[in-house]
């Protein structure tokens, strides 16, 4: 059977990890001068055949010394050596400039490996000397190799606003036919504004590659790249999709600066412009208030993705955009799916200000969509108490649909709807499931105004699984009025009852502290003991169990509840067995850089002591 060789073998992958933190800490050991005699560093180049770490640490602190014989070594046949002896110049760092050719060469090497040690070395030798390394990445975005080509184009990336002379060799990777284009779109992004003249130039490429790239650069570079909205405005008018959007979106981008050219767009005769246009004002949000006048208008508009586009807008406008709530109120019952629920979400954005639709989107609850009704529920939600009254009468409506989303609403507008427990309550005993459990949901989001609840909650959580899950989390929204009646619980004949109210307990956490007594004689209980647990404060922890077992999940900083549930499960001897066996397998046969004391010691659970 064949067997795929890895991308990059572990022997690059350590020396590449290496000389990434060397970058972050170096460190210069003085070597004695009876250590680097040309025998001695001859004989430790060897020795890296076998990834000697005594041996590579050694020819790093003999620093500019051996960087002759480390340069011959790198067209050593051996794999082991050429890979060891690049990584060993990279950590060398700026004493080994004068390898630098011979390095640079390998980024044509047929080997992945030494291509990928050989770029993270060619970053550490040239750190100091920033022009070389970007006239060296320059040179490689040239390279025949997209990997290399890539690597490059996110070296300038990093490097930024200083890297402005890459900006044409960069333009001409926009156009990379082996999708490294977006790497090149993202360094010309964090360059900024000195790469912006030639993205101009780039929008208008008949390669519909390098337009869609140029526009998410600009989109990326952001307000400093308001010279570039005209040609922006202009690509709304793209025949191509991507393009339109991606225009669209960089307008978006660059913000207010854009708002007066998007407001003239939207007058356009081109639907596709108007529908862009009115979706990049709604990307800039708040800051495009000025347009509200004009979204009104193209909300009558003929095409429905601008109707839509407009919608959207507006809601993201929000509050500044309640002039246009009557509208919105017709938009409701536009002919098409999209334009109603962006209709809907707007009027929700716009909050308490679009209470005049409140009729409208109790009516759109039943839409056949149920986009559009969970968009109205939203609406109805984000308007907030003036929509209680409509909503409860909701709660009765003849369709389970509606009844839902008003749970749903109701939930969202919080402590603010308490009018709605009593109806709240009944709707716990409705014939549907997933209204038992938004009904439950809702209550919960009420909080402590819900405390009436709590003796249906109890009884809810022998319910079916979804609202048993509902209802223990609107116990613990409640908070403490229900930790009497949860205790009470703990003692059911029903498990699930013992385990959710358990549960519930956990939620509500140091005010349920009356509870640790009987949580603690659970802890016998095999049907909750996780829950047990898991309710139980560490400090009523270590009274449970040993010191050494509660020492022993602390320090594993991993999360609680996984551990406890490990523990109360008595799956913990069973994982120690199944780590102690791994590890075992490990040290018979530890990866080859695992003899890196610093990877030794970094990676304890690939390389045991």
């Amino acid at each position: 059977m064949k067997v795929n060789k890895p991308l990059i073998s572990p022997i690059a992958l350590s020396l590449i990890s290496g000389l990434f933190l060397s970058i972050l800490s170096i460190s210069e050991p003085i070597a004695a001068q009876s250590s680097c005699s040309d025998k001695e560093i001859s004989d430790r180049i060897a020795l890296l055949s076998k990834a000697d770490p005594v041996a590579f640490d050694e020819l790093i602190k003999c620093k500019a010394k051996a960087v002759p014989a480390l340069t011959k070594a790198i067209n050593d046949p051996d794999e082991t050596i050429q890979i060891t002896a690049i990584a060993a110049l990279g950590e060398i760092g700026q004493d080994a400039n004068p390898a630098i050719s011979i390095v640079l060469a390998q980024i044509k090497n047929n080997n992945e490996d030494i291509r990928a040690v050989t770029w993270n070395t060619l970053i550490r030798v040239l750190e100091s000397d920033r022009a070389k390394l970007i006239s060296t990445a320059i040179f490689t975005l040239k390279s025949s190799n997209a990997d290399m080509r890539s690597r490059a184009a996110a070296a300038l990336g990093k490097i930024g606003k200083d890297a402005k002379d890459a900006v044409p060799a960069l333009i001409v990777a926009l156009k990379d036919p082996e999708n490294m284009g977006y790497r090149a779109t993202d360094a010309l992004g964090k360059i900024g504004k000195d790469a912006v003249p030639a993205l101009i130039i780039a929008l208008k490429d008949p390669d519909k590659n390098m337009g869609y790239s140029a526009a998410n650069a600009l989109g990326k570079i952001g307000k400093d790249a308001k010279d570039a909205v005209p040609a922006l405005i202009i690509a709304l008018k793209d025949s191509d999709k991507h393009i339109r959007y991606s225009a669209a979106n960089a307008l978006g981008g660059i913000g207010k600066d854009a708002v007066p050219d998007l407001i003239m767009a939207l007058k356009d005769s081109d639907k596709n412009v108007r529908s862009t246009a009115a979706y990049a004002l709604g990307s800039i949000g708040q800051d495009a208030k000025d347009a509200v006048p004009d979204l009104i208008i193209v909300l009558k508009d003929s095409d429905k993705n601008v109707r839509s586009s407009a919608a959207y807008a507006l809601g993201s406008i929000g509050q500044d955009a309640k002039d246009a709530v009557p509208d919105l109120i017709i938009a409701l019952k536009d002919s098409d799916e999209n334009v109603r629920s962006s209709a809907a979400n707007a009027l929700g954005s716009i909050g308490q200000d679009a209470k005049d639709a409140v009729p409208d989107l109790i009516i759109a609850l039943k839409d056949s969509d149920k986009h559009i009704r969970s968009s109205a529920a939203n609406a109805l939600g984000g308007i907030g108490k003036d929509a209680v009254p409509a909503l409860i009468t909701a709660l009765k409506d003849s369709d389970k649909n509606v009844r839902s989303s008003a749970a749903d609403a109701l939930g969202k507008i919080g402590k603010d709807a308490k009018d709605a427990v009593p109806d709240l309550i009944i709707a716990l005993k409705d014939s549907d499931i997933n209204m038992r459990s938004r009904a439950a949901a809702a209550l919960g989001k009420i909080g402590k105004d819900a405390k009436d609840a709590v003796p249906a909650l109890i009884t809810a959580l022998k319910d079916n699984q979804y609202v048993r899950s509902s209802a223990s989390d609107a116990l613990g929204g409640i908070g403490k009025d229900a930790v009497p009646a949860l205790i009470i619980a703990l003692k059911d004949s029903d498990k699930n009852v013992r385990s959710r109210a358990a549960d519930a307990l956990g939620r509500i956490g140091k005010d349920a502290k009356d509870a640790v007594p009987t949580l603690i004689n659970l802890i016998i209980d095999n049907d909750i003991r996780p829950e047990a647990l898991y309710s139980i404060s560490p400090d009523e922890l270590r009274k449970i169990v040993s010191a050494e077992i509660f020492r022993e999940i602390t320090l594993l900083n991993s999360p609680r509840s996984y551990w406890l549930r490990r523990l109360a499960d008595s799956d913990r001897f069973y994982a120690m067995s199944l780590a102690q066996s791994t590890a075992d397998s490990i040290k018979k046969n530890p990866p080859l850089y695992c003899l890196i004391p610093f990877i030794n010691q970094t990676l304890p659970w690939k390389c045991p002591k």
